[in-house]
């Protein structure tokens, strides 16, 4: 039997409950529903998201990014995206941006000088080849130290190819308080000249090389050789990790046999990877058993094989480039791979919800090399320098020719 106190407090509860109001939530943003997206989606599916940043970092990062997104445009979401998978590591973890991205006037090539102008608006092409001091009143070391904080990469090589690619996006620029809106471009030389230049112009004069050197001459073409019999030789460029439509690996592998059976005076070979950003690593395989066999019958000396990498060897070429060390030791030649030897790669992706943005991640390790390298290092290094580019001349391959 119920006590009429108990039923009387019951009552009042009741009461009390049904004259409550509900305080209204406000909707998530569009943009906070694209981060818990992120967030959840990336730490769920990369293989293995916190190696290098705590999970606990990771989500106060996003956690302080969600709280001031409804004041943030795109252009600022996406470097401050950008900026938390800097601080994850891995340079196979991004996010497709540069098709909402604006260009200013002008692009810089990283060479042996520093960055030397390659190309700007062609009213003033007569500054084509210098090399920069300052951006938007900024030292370029100061800019350089900047973009740190924005580039995924993992050793330097893969920062300068990198940079050269995103310096010109004017949203970095705002960003960082370089520039504003419609405010003319500042670039300032060693040699103490200035320019301005009108934003977002499009007609760019680009640096001419009347002969440019062997391994510009092709740049989209998946693989191709060329003998070049006064030097010895055969080149090989392979530009990336994929099998030609028209020419299968088996045919360009058994392409260069015969190009060594008409030619017996062709003691070297020279195979550049140093403009191949990846792919599929097994279609290389025909071509390193080819040279294996020409190694084993003798045809071939392996300390004639000759591997060019620089800073665009990447990904599933850096696995090819250990492969040739394994399989034939061969002379590296160049800079620094752009990719490390153990590294996250086999990438996929997903989209967030509101923005569209895409977003890759990595779902598998790589775990090459016993010493965990930044990247793998040529037996002789050597980088282009201007003067070299000017006169069509690679230094990677005089170099070859002269031993």
């Amino acid at each position: 039997m119920n006590h009429p106190l108990t039923i009387l407090f019951g009552g009042v509860l009741l009461v009390l409950s049904a004259c409550q109001t509900k305080v209204p939530t406000e909707p998530a943003h569009p943009w906070q529903v694209d981060l818990d997206f992120f967030g959840q989606t990336l730490a769920q599916k990369h293989k293995n998201l916190f190696a290098q940043l705590p999970e606990a970092e990771f989500e106060r990062a996003l956690a302080e990014l969600r709280a001031v997104a409804p004041e943030l445009s795109e252009a600022a979401m996406l470097i401050e995206l950008e900026q938390i998978l800097a601080r994850i590591g891995d340079a196979h973890t991004r996010i497709e941006a540069a098709d909402r991205r604006s260009a200013l006037p002008f692009r810089v090539s990283w060479l042996a000088e520093g960055l030397v102008l390659t190309a700007i608006e062609a009213t003033q092409a007569d500054y084509l080849g210098e090399t920069l001091s300052h951006i938007n009143g900024q030292p370029v070391a100061a800019v350089i130290d900047q973009f740190r904080q924005v580039i995924t990469y993992e050793n330097e090589s893969h920062f300068k190819f990198q940079f050269s690619r995103q310096l010109h996006y004017a949203e970095y620029h705002y960003f960082f308080d370089w520039l504003a809106p419609g405010q003319d471009v500042a670039l300032r030389f060693t040699t103490g000249e200035s320019v301005a230049l009108a934003p977002l112009a499009n007609d760019l004069s680009r640096i001419q090389l009347p002969d440019p050197p062997l391994f510009l001459q092709k740049p989209r073409v998946n693989y191709w050789m060329r003998p070049l019999v006064e030097s010895a030789m055969v080149y090989l460029q392979y530009n990336r990790c994929r099998e030609a439509p028209d020419v299968p690996m088996t045919d360009f592998a058994a392409a260069l046999v015969q190009e060594l059976q008409a030619n017996p005076g062709i003691q070297k070979v020279v195979l550049d990877v140093r403009r191949n950003g990846g792919g599929n690593s097994t279609v290389f395989r025909p071509l390193l058993a080819v040279l294996k066999e020409l190694v084993d019958s003798g045809r071939l000396a392996h300390d004639q094989i000759y591997v060019f990498i620089g800073r665009n060897t990447f990904s599933s070429a850096v696995l090819n480039v250990l492969e040739l060390e394994r399989t034939l030791d061969p002379v590296f030649v160049g800079e620094p791979t752009g990719g490390k030897p153990n590294h996250f790669g086999e990438l996929k992706n997903f989209r967030l919800p509101n923005s569209g943005l895409r977003v890759w991640y990595s779902t598998k390790y790589f775990q090459l090399s016993d010493d965990d390298l930044d990247a793998f290092y040529p037996d002789q290094v050597v980088e282009l320098s201007l003067a070299d580019l000017l006169a069509g001349i690679d230094p990677a391959l005089e170099w070859v020719k002269e031993n």
